[in-house]
């Protein structure tokens, strides 16, 4: 390896360090994501769980599909998707309404998730299960051009996950 090649990884690696490092204090202390503007989102009127109960087994999905070796921006869409989901549908998690599942696909017993729902890269996933059975999902891939703006990642996330609680 020469010198240049090894400067160039050292240089990406420190890089990386950083910017993991940014992102990790800014998850730690609430501060907005770079270039996020930070501002609390409001929860939609929409995004309340339904009056009735729905029928046994029937309930929302959301997962984030990750692999092992994970960058900044993906811990980041995790982290947003999970705030969104405590702060939007605290309720519907508590009840097991909504069961937010944050799973590793290079575990041997994930890896059917990447032919189930057709994943390339990680990936959230909303899925309703209607008498315990999969009626239909959804993945969301707006999230990688949303993910620096954090109001519209959060609206983008309650929207799509109201809308398949009206299924329910």
């Amino acid at each position: 390896m020469s010198a240049k090649t090894g400067l160039k990884y050292a240089l990406l690696a420190f890089v990386g360090v950083s910017l993991a490092t940014i992102v990790r204090q800014q998850l730690q202390s609430g501060a907005p994501a770079p270039g996020g503007s930070g501002a609390a989102v409001a929860t939609p009127s929409a995004a309340k769980q339904p009056a009735a109960p729905p029928a046994v087994g029937s309930k929302i999905l959301v997962y984030y599909f990750h692999t092992s070796v994970r960058c900044p921006t993906c811990r980041w869409i995790e982290a947003l998707t999970e705030q969104t989901l405590r702060t939007a549908f605290a309720d519907g998690l508590r009840t097991g309404l909504i069961e937010w599942r944050p799973t590793n696909v290079q575990l041997p017993e994930n890896q059917h998730f990447i032919r189930d729902y057709e994943l390339f890269t990680k990936s959230v996933v909303i899925v309703r299960l209607k008498d315990g059975r999969q009626a239909e999902w959804k993945n969301l891939e707006w999230v990688w051009r949303l993910v620096s703006d954090r109001q519209t990642f959060s609206a983008y996330i309650q929207n799509e996950v109201s809308e398949y609680l009206k299924k329910l």
